[in-house]
């Protein structure tokens, strides 16, 4: 594999192999869907993280939904009674960053793939993608396509849209919340633990400058960026993401 270093070392041999690894997930998805990932990190222990409020719907938090988010994470910690690697997926990664940045809690490593960091971006009017004619499909559709290019909701499974329905007031205010945040890539410029970042290559501009951004804040951070994968990678391409988790942490 030709993963792309552009920043920082390759692997930097932090292996800790006692620590288990926790995951936070993105916006629509479960924890479920870090199964295969889990597989390809074994035997390393993973701890699969499940918002309130997922896999199913149901009752949301009443405050600041990244905050409840990482709280839920910071209690799964506590319960592991010991420092752990905390891996992030997009709307996971800035939790996981929340979580380091709260500093409640230690974590050995921190591991975030294309986490949504809208500080790092210009300021530009988001009520057309959040709130658009059609509502809560349009807004789904908005995200998706942003995503994973135009067309990309529409061919999605009827089973696949039903479930994202279902979910939808939760991703809202999951995108809503990360479209005021405001803070810059400098707010974890003070971060000490080895910290790797993650992208692919597909050209989407928005994560590029989101995820060099918080590279250039941190200082010794990874930022690797994996050929031929998109923004689903820890989902689609689990097994080329777990190796370069790997190579980082020296499990190979």
């Amino acid at each position: 594999m030709s993963q792309k270093t552009i920043k920082g070392h390759r692997p930097s041999r932090t292996d800790t192999s006692s620590l288990p690894m926790l995951m936070a997930h993105a916006s629509g998805l479960d924890a479920s869907t870090f199964r295969p990932l889990s597989s390809v990190l074994s035997p390393r222990e993973c701890i699969r993280i499940e918002y309130i409020g997922y896999p199913d719907g149901g009752p949301l938090p009443t405050s600041n939904i990244l905050t409840a988010d990482a709280e839920t994470v910071e209690n799964a910690i506590r319960d592991a009674g010991r420092p752990v690697h905390l891996f992030g997926h997009s709307y996971g990664g800035r939790v996981a960053l929340e979580v380091a940045r709260r500093r409640q809690v230690r974590l050995e490593t921190l591991l975030v793939y294309e986490p949504v960091l809208q500080g790092a971006l210009p300021p530009r009017d988001m009520r057309p993608f959040l709130d658009p004619p059609d509502g809560y499909a349009g807004f789904l559709r908005n995200l998706t396509d942003y995503w994973g290019g135009s067309g990309t909701w529409d061919a999605l499974s009827k089973h696949h849209k039903s479930l994202q329905m279902r979910r939808a007031e939760r991703v809202h205010r999951e995108v809503l919340t990360l479209a005021e945040d405001r803070l810059t890539a400098d707010a974890w410029a003070s971060l000490t633990m080895p910290v790797l970042i993650m992208r692919g290559d597909y050209g989407h501009t928005d994560s590029e400058t989101m995820c060099q951004s918080l590279a250039d804040a941190i200082p010794g951070s990874t930022l690797t960026v994996i050929p031929k994968t998109g923004h689903m990678a820890p989902i689609l391409d689990y097994a080329t993401v777990g190796v370069v988790m790997k190579d980082w942490l020296g499990l190979r």
